[in-house]
Protein backbone atom coordinates (compact mmCIF):
# COMPACT_ATOMS: atom_id res chain seq x y z
CA UNK A 1 0.00 0.00 0.00
CA UNK A 2 1.48 3.35 -0.79
CA UNK A 3 2.49 5.54 1.94
CA UNK A 4 2.11 9.67 2.77
CA UNK A 5 5.60 9.58 2.89
CA UNK A 6 6.00 7.89 -0.60
CA UNK A 7 3.44 9.91 -2.17
CA UNK A 8 5.00 13.01 -0.64
CA UNK A 9 8.26 11.87 -2.19
CA UNK A 10 7.25 11.67 -5.45
CA UNK A 11 5.36 14.98 -5.35
CA UNK A 12 9.01 16.51 -4.08
CA UNK A 13 10.71 14.98 -6.91
CA UNK A 14 8.84 15.95 -9.23
CA UNK A 15 11.01 19.57 -10.27
CA UNK A 16 14.67 17.59 -10.28
CA UNK A 17 14.64 16.37 -13.63
CA UNK A 18 12.72 19.97 -15.02
CA UNK A 19 13.03 24.06 -14.77
CA UNK A 20 10.34 26.07 -13.42
CA UNK A 21 8.02 26.45 -16.72
CA UNK A 22 5.43 29.00 -16.11
CA UNK A 23 1.79 28.53 -17.88
CA UNK A 24 -1.66 27.23 -17.56
CA UNK A 25 -1.93 24.50 -20.26
CA UNK A 26 -1.21 21.59 -17.33
CA UNK A 27 -3.38 23.08 -14.67
CA UNK A 28 -6.22 23.64 -17.14
CA UNK A 29 -6.03 20.07 -18.54
CA UNK A 30 -6.02 19.11 -14.68
CA UNK A 31 -8.58 21.09 -14.07
CA UNK A 32 -10.83 19.79 -17.02
CA UNK A 33 -10.10 16.21 -15.49
CA UNK A 34 -11.22 16.72 -13.28
CA UNK A 35 -14.95 18.46 -13.86
CA UNK A 36 -13.54 21.54 -12.87
CA UNK A 37 -13.36 21.95 -9.08
CA UNK A 38 -11.86 25.48 -8.70
CA UNK A 39 -15.40 26.56 -10.10
CA UNK A 40 -17.50 24.86 -7.07
CA UNK A 41 -16.25 28.00 -4.64
CA UNK A 42 -15.83 31.68 -4.77
CA UNK A 43 -12.62 32.59 -4.19
CA UNK A 44 -10.36 36.08 -3.76
CA UNK A 45 -6.97 36.06 -5.23
CA UNK A 46 -3.50 37.44 -3.72
CA UNK A 47 -0.61 38.47 -5.51
CA UNK A 48 2.31 40.55 -4.46
CA UNK A 49 6.05 40.35 -3.94
CA UNK A 50 6.69 40.67 -0.44
CA UNK A 51 2.90 40.44 2.17
CA UNK A 52 0.78 37.76 -0.10
CA UNK A 53 0.78 35.13 2.29
CA UNK A 54 -0.27 37.82 5.46
CA UNK A 55 -3.14 38.77 3.61
CA UNK A 56 -4.12 36.26 2.49
CA UNK A 57 -3.93 34.66 6.02
CA UNK A 58 -6.19 37.30 7.69
CA UNK A 59 -8.61 37.91 4.85
CA UNK A 60 -9.40 34.45 5.34
CA UNK A 61 -9.79 34.26 9.49
CA UNK A 62 -11.80 37.02 9.30
CA UNK A 63 -13.91 35.24 7.02
CA UNK A 64 -13.89 32.53 9.18
CA UNK A 65 -14.87 34.75 11.95
CA UNK A 66 -17.92 35.40 10.21
CA UNK A 67 -19.17 32.12 9.84
CA UNK A 68 -17.76 31.44 6.59
CA UNK A 69 -15.91 27.54 5.74
CA UNK A 70 -12.81 29.15 4.31
CA UNK A 71 -10.48 27.99 2.23
CA UNK A 72 -6.73 28.61 2.42
CA UNK A 73 -4.16 28.21 0.18
CA UNK A 74 -0.47 29.46 0.68
CA UNK A 75 3.20 28.95 -0.44
CA UNK A 76 6.03 27.86 0.70
CA UNK A 77 6.15 25.81 4.05
CA UNK A 78 7.63 26.17 6.85
CA UNK A 79 7.58 22.69 8.54
CA UNK A 80 5.29 20.38 7.02
CA UNK A 81 3.48 20.26 3.12
CA UNK A 82 0.38 20.12 5.18
CA UNK A 83 0.64 24.18 6.23
CA UNK A 84 -0.57 25.15 2.57
CA UNK A 85 -3.88 23.68 2.30
CA UNK A 86 -6.24 24.61 5.38
CA UNK A 87 -10.06 24.69 6.05
CA UNK A 88 -11.28 27.19 8.49
CA UNK A 89 -7.59 27.22 10.14
CA UNK A 90 -6.87 23.45 10.01
CA UNK A 91 -4.24 21.68 7.86
CA UNK A 92 -5.35 19.31 5.40
CA UNK A 93 -4.98 15.38 7.00
CA UNK A 94 -2.64 13.26 5.49
CA UNK A 95 -5.49 10.79 4.67
CA UNK A 96 -7.09 13.06 2.24
CA UNK A 97 -3.33 13.92 0.32
CA UNK A 98 -3.27 10.31 0.37
CA UNK A 99 -6.38 9.88 -0.97
CA UNK A 100 -6.55 12.87 -3.60
CA UNK A 101 -2.75 12.62 -5.08
CA UNK A 102 -3.71 9.15 -6.12
CA UNK A 103 -6.44 10.56 -8.07
CA UNK A 104 -4.53 13.19 -9.52
CA UNK A 105 -1.43 10.77 -10.18
CA UNK A 106 -3.82 8.25 -12.32
CA UNK A 107 -4.74 11.33 -14.43
CA UNK A 108 -1.08 12.40 -14.99
CA UNK A 109 -0.19 8.91 -15.99
CA UNK A 110 -2.87 8.19 -18.24
CA UNK A 111 -3.08 11.65 -19.96
CA UNK A 112 0.88 11.94 -19.93
CA UNK A 113 0.51 15.85 -18.26
CA UNK A 114 3.67 16.84 -17.17
CA UNK A 115 2.70 19.18 -14.06
CA UNK A 116 5.21 20.77 -11.99
CA UNK A 117 5.18 20.43 -8.19
CA UNK A 118 3.24 23.62 -7.71
CA UNK A 119 0.67 22.31 -10.40
CA UNK A 120 0.02 19.45 -8.55
CA UNK A 121 -0.16 20.93 -4.96
CA UNK A 122 -2.92 23.67 -6.53
CA UNK A 123 -5.07 21.22 -8.35
CA UNK A 124 -5.05 18.81 -4.96
CA UNK A 125 -6.41 22.29 -3.50
CA UNK A 126 -8.72 22.88 -5.48
CA UNK A 127 -10.02 19.42 -5.16
CA UNK A 128 -9.84 18.98 -1.28
CA UNK A 129 -11.99 22.41 -1.51
CA UNK A 130 -14.55 21.29 -3.60
CA UNK A 131 -14.87 17.95 -1.42
CA UNK A 132 -15.08 19.94 1.34
CA UNK A 133 -17.65 21.98 0.74
CA UNK A 134 -16.17 25.34 1.35
CA UNK A 135 -18.01 28.72 0.93
CA UNK A 136 -14.71 30.86 -0.54
CA UNK A 137 -10.97 29.79 -0.80
CA UNK A 138 -8.17 32.89 -0.57
CA UNK A 139 -5.50 31.33 -3.06
CA UNK A 140 -1.80 33.13 -3.02
CA UNK A 141 -0.28 33.02 -6.19
CA UNK A 142 3.16 31.27 -6.32
CA UNK A 143 5.14 32.91 -8.37
CA UNK A 144 4.04 35.81 -10.42
CA UNK A 145 0.45 35.82 -11.96
CA UNK A 146 -0.11 35.59 -15.54
CA UNK A 147 0.84 32.00 -15.98
CA UNK A 148 0.68 31.02 -12.21
CA UNK A 149 -0.97 27.41 -11.54
CA UNK A 150 -3.82 29.31 -9.85
CA UNK A 151 -4.92 31.91 -12.51
CA UNK A 152 -7.48 29.29 -13.81
CA UNK A 153 -9.84 30.92 -11.07
CA UNK A 154 -12.56 33.47 -11.87
CA UNK A 155 -12.18 34.97 -8.14
CA UNK A 156 -14.77 37.84 -6.08
CA UNK A 157 -11.57 40.07 -5.48
CA UNK A 158 -8.72 40.26 -6.62
CA UNK A 159 -5.46 41.92 -4.44
CA UNK A 160 -1.79 42.80 -5.18
CA UNK A 161 -0.16 43.57 -1.99
CA UNK A 162 3.41 44.78 -3.24
CA UNK A 163 5.89 45.02 -6.08
CA UNK A 164 9.39 45.07 -6.32
CA UNK A 165 12.13 43.20 -8.00
CA UNK A 166 12.57 38.94 -6.59
CA UNK A 167 12.66 36.16 -8.75
CA UNK A 168 13.58 38.22 -11.40
CA UNK A 169 15.43 35.06 -13.28
CA UNK A 170 11.72 34.38 -14.34
CA UNK A 171 9.60 37.25 -14.16
CA UNK A 172 11.91 39.94 -15.28
CA UNK A 173 14.24 42.25 -14.25
CA UNK A 174 12.43 44.92 -14.04
CA UNK A 175 9.47 46.57 -12.06
CA UNK A 176 7.77 47.24 -15.44
CA UNK A 177 7.86 43.40 -16.65
CA UNK A 178 7.54 42.20 -12.80
CA UNK A 179 4.24 44.26 -12.97
CA UNK A 180 3.16 42.96 -16.12
CA UNK A 181 3.27 39.55 -14.77
CA UNK A 182 1.56 40.25 -11.42
CA UNK A 183 -1.29 42.03 -13.03
CA UNK A 184 -1.99 38.71 -14.98
CA UNK A 185 -4.33 37.88 -12.60
CA UNK A 186 -6.65 40.87 -13.23
CA UNK A 187 -10.22 39.78 -14.53
CA UNK A 188 -12.30 41.34 -16.48
CA UNK A 189 -15.00 43.85 -14.04
CA UNK A 190 -13.55 41.83 -11.36
CA UNK A 191 -12.88 44.36 -8.41
CA UNK A 192 -9.10 44.89 -7.30
CA UNK A 193 -7.13 46.38 -4.77
CA UNK A 194 -3.28 47.07 -4.47
CA UNK A 195 -1.03 47.87 -1.89
CA UNK A 196 0.72 51.13 -1.74
CA UNK A 197 4.13 50.02 -3.25
CA UNK A 198 2.30 49.05 -6.53
CA UNK A 199 3.59 51.43 -9.23
CA UNK A 200 -0.24 52.47 -9.78
CA UNK A 201 0.88 54.37 -13.13
CA UNK A 202 1.62 50.66 -14.25
CA UNK A 203 -1.89 48.99 -13.42
CA UNK A 204 -4.09 52.13 -14.59
CA UNK A 205 -4.16 50.80 -17.94
CA UNK A 206 -4.65 47.49 -17.70
CA UNK A 207 -7.16 47.92 -15.29
CA UNK A 208 -9.13 50.33 -17.18
CA UNK A 209 -8.61 48.33 -20.13
CA UNK A 210 -10.03 45.19 -17.87
CA UNK A 211 -12.77 47.81 -16.88
CA UNK A 212 -12.52 46.68 -12.88
CA UNK A 213 -13.31 48.69 -9.97
CA UNK A 214 -9.96 49.32 -8.59
CA UNK A 215 -8.43 51.17 -5.54
CA UNK A 216 -4.56 52.00 -3.86
CA UNK A 217 -4.36 51.28 -0.31
CA UNK A 218 -2.37 54.53 0.32
CA UNK A 219 -0.57 55.65 3.76
CA UNK A 220 2.78 55.51 5.80
CA UNK A 221 2.66 52.21 7.53
CA UNK A 222 5.08 51.85 11.00
CA UNK A 223 5.99 48.39 10.18
CA UNK A 224 4.58 45.63 7.42
CA UNK A 225 1.83 44.36 9.61
CA UNK A 226 0.35 47.50 9.79
CA UNK A 227 0.63 47.58 5.83
CA UNK A 228 -0.86 44.14 5.18
CA UNK A 229 -3.23 44.53 7.55
CA UNK A 230 -4.56 48.16 5.92
CA UNK A 231 -4.42 45.53 2.76
CA UNK A 232 -6.71 43.19 4.22
CA UNK A 233 -9.40 45.47 5.64
CA UNK A 234 -10.02 47.42 2.79
CA UNK A 235 -10.40 43.79 1.10
CA UNK A 236 -12.67 42.62 3.23
CA UNK A 237 -14.96 45.79 3.22
CA UNK A 238 -15.75 45.43 -0.23
CA UNK A 239 -16.46 41.66 0.55
CA UNK A 240 -18.94 43.55 3.26
CA UNK A 241 -17.73 41.24 6.05
CA UNK A 242 -18.56 43.41 9.50
CA UNK A 243 -16.03 45.69 11.13
CA UNK A 244 -16.33 43.18 14.53
CA UNK A 245 -14.74 40.44 12.34
CA UNK A 246 -12.53 42.08 10.31
CA UNK A 247 -11.11 44.17 14.05
CA UNK A 248 -10.27 40.41 15.51
CA UNK A 249 -9.21 38.91 11.73
CA UNK A 250 -6.64 41.11 10.67
CA UNK A 251 -4.95 41.04 14.00
CA UNK A 252 -3.62 37.52 13.13
CA UNK A 253 -0.55 36.85 10.89
CA UNK A 254 1.33 33.45 9.86
CA UNK A 255 4.36 32.29 11.65
CA UNK A 256 7.79 33.44 10.97
CA UNK A 257 6.27 37.26 10.45
CA UNK A 258 8.07 39.39 12.89
CA UNK A 259 7.46 36.81 15.13
CA UNK A 260 8.49 37.06 18.80
CA UNK A 261 9.73 34.05 20.93
CA UNK A 262 9.10 33.60 24.39
CA UNK A 263 12.10 34.41 26.71
CA UNK A 264 11.09 30.94 28.20
CA UNK A 265 11.40 29.22 25.09
CA UNK A 266 15.57 29.25 26.06
CA UNK A 267 17.07 28.10 29.32
CA UNK A 268 20.48 30.19 28.85
CA UNK A 269 21.05 32.53 32.37
CA UNK A 270 21.63 35.48 29.87
CA UNK A 271 18.52 35.72 27.61
CA UNK A 272 18.70 38.07 24.77
CA UNK A 273 16.59 41.11 24.86
CA UNK A 274 13.97 39.66 22.40
CA UNK A 275 14.06 37.24 20.21
CA UNK A 276 12.44 37.41 15.94
CA UNK A 277 11.43 34.67 13.48
CA UNK A 278 10.58 36.50 9.90
CA UNK A 279 10.45 35.09 6.44
CA UNK A 280 12.24 38.52 4.84
CA UNK A 281 14.32 37.32 2.07
CA UNK A 282 14.53 39.91 -0.74
CA UNK A 283 15.82 43.65 -0.45
CA UNK A 284 12.39 44.50 0.45
CA UNK A 285 11.15 42.36 2.99
CA UNK A 286 14.72 42.73 4.72
CA UNK A 287 14.52 46.46 4.55
CA UNK A 288 11.09 46.68 5.99
CA UNK A 289 12.23 44.39 8.44
CA UNK A 290 14.72 45.40 10.21
CA UNK A 291 14.01 49.19 9.68
CA UNK A 292 10.71 47.84 11.87
CA UNK A 293 13.31 46.07 14.38
CA UNK A 294 15.33 49.69 14.29
CA UNK A 295 12.38 51.52 15.41
CA UNK A 296 11.14 49.48 17.88
CA UNK A 297 14.22 48.70 19.59
CA UNK A 298 16.46 52.02 18.74
CA UNK A 299 19.17 51.35 21.51
CA UNK A 300 19.60 48.07 20.85
CA UNK A 301 22.09 46.11 18.66
CA UNK A 302 21.12 43.44 16.44
CA UNK A 303 22.44 40.11 16.07
CA UNK A 304 21.59 38.64 13.17
CA UNK A 305 21.16 34.97 11.74
CA UNK A 306 20.41 34.31 7.87
CA UNK A 307 20.03 31.85 5.38
CA UNK A 308 19.21 33.00 1.90
CA UNK A 309 18.02 31.29 -1.52
CA UNK A 310 20.67 31.25 -4.57
CA UNK A 311 18.08 33.21 -6.60
CA UNK A 312 18.19 35.84 -4.24
CA UNK A 313 19.78 39.46 -5.38
CA UNK A 314 22.58 38.90 -2.79
CA UNK A 315 24.53 42.21 -3.26
CA UNK A 316 21.26 44.04 -2.47
CA UNK A 317 20.26 41.81 0.37
CA UNK A 318 23.74 41.99 2.22
CA UNK A 319 23.84 46.14 1.71
CA UNK A 320 20.61 45.81 4.10
CA UNK A 321 21.51 43.62 6.64
CA UNK A 322 25.08 45.19 6.87
CA UNK A 323 23.13 48.57 7.31
CA UNK A 324 21.39 47.29 10.21
CA UNK A 325 23.37 44.03 11.52
CA UNK A 326 26.03 44.38 14.39
CA UNK A 327 26.90 40.40 14.24
CA UNK A 328 25.84 37.88 11.57
CA UNK A 329 25.32 34.09 11.92
CA UNK A 330 25.15 32.96 8.84
CA UNK A 331 23.54 29.31 7.86
CA UNK A 332 22.02 27.62 4.82
CA UNK A 333 18.98 25.19 4.95
CA UNK A 334 19.80 21.70 3.85
CA UNK A 335 17.66 21.99 0.53
CA UNK A 336 19.28 22.10 -3.10
CA UNK A 337 18.06 26.08 -3.74
CA UNK A 338 20.10 27.02 -0.30
CA UNK A 339 22.70 29.88 -0.54
CA UNK A 340 26.04 28.83 1.19
CA UNK A 341 26.59 29.69 4.68
CA UNK A 342 30.21 30.70 3.60
CA UNK A 343 28.85 32.61 0.15
CA UNK A 344 26.67 34.49 2.39
CA UNK A 345 29.96 35.28 4.69
CA UNK A 346 31.59 36.11 2.12
CA UNK A 347 29.18 38.50 0.41
CA UNK A 348 28.83 40.20 4.20
CA UNK A 349 32.80 40.98 4.20
CA UNK A 350 32.29 42.51 0.41
CA UNK A 351 29.70 44.56 2.28
CA UNK A 352 31.70 45.76 5.10
CA UNK A 353 31.22 43.37 7.81
CA UNK A 354 34.31 42.86 9.73
CA UNK A 355 35.60 39.41 10.03
CA UNK A 356 35.37 39.39 14.01
CA UNK A 357 31.70 40.26 13.46
CA UNK A 358 30.83 37.12 11.35
CA UNK A 359 30.17 33.53 12.31
CA UNK A 360 30.09 30.46 10.63
CA UNK A 361 29.60 27.21 12.56
CA UNK A 362 30.02 23.69 11.04
CA UNK A 363 26.05 22.72 11.92
CA UNK A 364 23.05 24.96 12.51
CA UNK A 365 22.31 24.34 15.85
CA UNK A 366 26.05 25.54 16.97
CA UNK A 367 25.27 28.26 15.35
CA UNK A 368 22.01 28.36 16.95
CA UNK A 369 23.68 28.08 20.40
CA UNK A 370 26.03 30.75 19.40
CA UNK A 371 23.50 33.06 18.51
CA UNK A 372 21.52 32.43 21.53
CA UNK A 373 24.49 32.83 24.11
CA UNK A 374 26.43 35.85 22.55
CA UNK A 375 23.13 37.81 22.27
CA UNK A 376 21.85 37.18 25.57
CA UNK A 377 25.26 37.97 27.06
CA UNK A 378 25.19 41.21 25.09
CA UNK A 379 21.33 42.04 25.59
CA UNK A 380 20.88 42.23 22.02
CA UNK A 381 18.11 41.82 19.76
CA UNK A 382 18.47 38.60 18.12
CA UNK A 383 16.64 38.10 14.41
CA UNK A 384 16.72 34.76 12.58
CA UNK A 385 15.56 35.28 9.16
CA UNK A 386 15.69 34.87 5.29
CA UNK A 387 14.41 31.40 3.49
CA UNK A 388 11.15 29.77 4.33
CA UNK A 389 13.45 26.50 4.38
CA UNK A 390 16.16 27.48 7.12
CA UNK A 391 12.52 28.16 9.74
CA UNK A 392 11.35 24.25 10.53
CA UNK A 393 14.29 23.26 12.49
CA UNK A 394 14.87 26.73 13.81
CA UNK A 395 11.17 26.55 15.34
CA UNK A 396 11.74 23.14 16.51
CA UNK A 397 15.21 24.18 18.08
CA UNK A 398 13.06 26.75 20.03
CA UNK A 399 10.40 24.19 21.27
CA UNK A 400 7.48 24.68 19.21
CA UNK A 401 5.96 21.22 18.49
CA UNK A 402 4.33 20.96 15.40
CA UNK A 403 3.81 18.71 12.69
CA UNK A 404 6.90 17.97 10.27
CA UNK A 405 7.21 16.26 7.10
CA UNK A 406 10.32 13.96 7.07
CA UNK A 407 13.72 16.36 7.07
CA UNK A 408 15.13 14.26 4.04
CA UNK A 409 12.47 14.77 2.27
CA UNK A 410 12.87 18.70 2.11
CA UNK A 411 16.77 18.09 2.05
CA UNK A 412 16.46 15.76 -1.01
CA UNK A 413 13.53 16.99 -2.65
CA UNK A 414 12.00 20.13 -1.97
CA UNK A 415 11.63 22.36 -5.25
CA UNK A 416 8.37 24.50 -3.38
Amino acid sequence: MTTYSELLKRLYSVNLHKGVKLGLSNIESLCKAFANPEKQFASVHVAGTNGKGSVSTKIAYALQLQGKRVGLFTSPHISTFRERIRINSIMVPETAILDILQKIYTVIDSQNISATFFEITTILAFLYFAEQSIDIAVLETGLGGRLDGTNVIMPKLTVITSISLDHTEILGNSLEAITLEKAGIIKNGCPLVIGPKVPKDLISPIVNERKCQWEQVTGHFENFDAENSSIARRCLEILKVPNVYINKGIRERPSCRMEHIPSNAIKNLHKPHAIILDVAHNPDGLEYLLSSIYKRYPQKSMRIVCGLSKNKDLQSCTSVLAKFGSSFHCIAANNSRALPARTLYNALQNAGIKEENLNLKPTLLENLNSAVENAGVNDEVLIICGSFFIMGQIRTYFGFNEPQDPFELNEQFSKG
